[in-house]
């Protein structure tokens, strides 16, 4: 229902001189406008997503602690365990605080009291919303680093890494600033006390901002990995399989461009408890969405292993971070040394020496070094020559490698 302009005026200049109750019987009576409410519908989003987010966590973070072939937690494991932490606090403040105070309920059907609490808890979220956003990226930045080792890529991500870092850093400074004083940000609404002394920036264009630059990195972020996909020693099968993985991640920036259209009204409403209900309904599916497909190349590993059938038997460490997936191996011929004794020089495209066992196959010290890439001496014990094909238990299959022992 289309609420008329000047009803809103009549509700406003109401507003400031009655309570709650009798502030809604003008509204009722001059306007014949019900009080809308759709709080319950963004609770029961806001916990079944977060739910649901939580198990895709755990999942993950119990299969790279106790399933995966290093059986630890990395750095992007350990930054997603601190988002949900803080995703859990965001939870309960939106819950308990946000609509519990009004949020989704228009202005005029609220006490004064309940407006100003609801301008704090949204301040407060405000800062969380930035924070976790950051994390989530830092996340998709460190699984990166895991698997991608090329020289040029690892610059690359380490310099997302620090824009991250500081753009983040950047924008909840901003934020916790925006307004001069600071209490001014909520004491705004708080229509019992008159009107409040104070000045804020132009938060409009601030939130667009962040949005607008946030959606390009996301798309940076997306370029990244895909960049990579050509130079995987892979079936080309799998290479889609790889793009395909990737691509997930587009989803975050599509809810990323949806979440631009709730900033219009940002700053800019009369009823700031029912329009800025879609700016945080958007921002809990854009964090959300964010943090599950981070989660998803874990997941995909524990699925393989549960139904291999279905999902097939890809190598162990396709996409497990620290192995590596675009270091594979290449084989060529040294100078012999010794008379009968021949080398194998075997280059990773890594940058990381690697020493295993398969069989009798050893790979021993680290013999020549150029343009980031390692060689290795290869020492193959059986039969006269000490010649054969390296075989690292990263490029195997996953049941050749438990049964390898790796």
């Amino acid at each position: 229902m289309t609420i008329p302009l000047v009803c809103l005026d009549m509700l406003a200049s109401a507003y400031l001189q009655l309570t709650a109750a009798d502030s809604r019987n003008v509204t009722e009576t001059a306007c014949q406008t019900p009080v809308r409410d759709r709080r319950q519908a963004f609770n029961v989003m806001n916990l079944t997503l977060g739910a649901l987010t939580t198990v895709f966590v755990f999942t993950r973070l119990i299969y790279k602690q106790f399933f995966s072939r290093n059986q630890r937690l990395g750095r992007d494991d350990w930054t997603i365990l601190v988002t949900i932490v803080l995703g859990a606090l965001s939870i309960a403040i939106m819950v308990f605080g946000l609509t519990a105070h009004g949020m989704g309920r228009d202005i005029w059907g609220l006490a004064p009291s309940d407006v100003r609490t609801f301008a704090l808890y949204f301040y407060i979220m405000e800062m969380l919303y930035l924070t976790l956003m950051t994390l989530v990226k830092l996340t998709l930045n460190f699984f990166y680093l895991d698997i991608f080792s090329g020289p040029t890529i690892r610059r690359l991500l380490w310099g997302t890494v620090a824009f991250h870092v500081a753009f983040g850093v950047a924008f909840v400074v901003k934020v916790v600033f925006q307004c001069s004083p600071i209490r001014f940000y909520w004491e705004q609404y708080d229509f019992s006390r008159g009107p409040a002394t104070g000045w804020c920036i132009n938060i409009n264009a601030s939130g667009w901002a962040y949005a607008a630059i946030g959606v390009a990195v996301d798309v940076w972020l997306l370029a990244l990995p895909l960049s990579q996909i050509r130079k995987l020693n892979l079936h080309w099968k799998k290479k889609v399989g790889a793009a395909l993985m990737f691509l997930t991640g587009a989803l975050v920036t599509i809810v990323s461009i949806l979440r631009l259209h709730s900033i219009i009204h940002f700053s800019k409403t009369s009823d700031p408890t029912w329009e800025q209900w879609n700016i945080v309904w958007w921002s809990t599916i854009e964090l959300n969405v964010g943090i599950i497909c981070t989660c998803l190349p874990a997941v995909r590993l524990v699925l393989v292993r549960l139904w291999p059938r279905i999902f097939g038997t890809e190598s162990r460490a396709d996409w497990e971070p620290g192995s590596r997936p675009d270091a594979h191996r290449q084989q060529r011929s040294a100078p012999p040394t010794n008379g009968d004794e021949e080398l194998g020089v075997i280059e990773g495209m890594d940058g990381y020496a690697s020493t295993t066992r398969l069989h009798k196959i050893h790979v021993a010290a680290p013999v020549a070094e150029r343009s980031g890439a390692c060689a290795w001496h290869l020492e193959y014990e059986e039969g006269k020559g000490r010649t054969g094909d390296i075989v690292d238990e990263r490029a195997l299959p996953l049941e050749l490698a438990e049964r390898s022992g790796k």
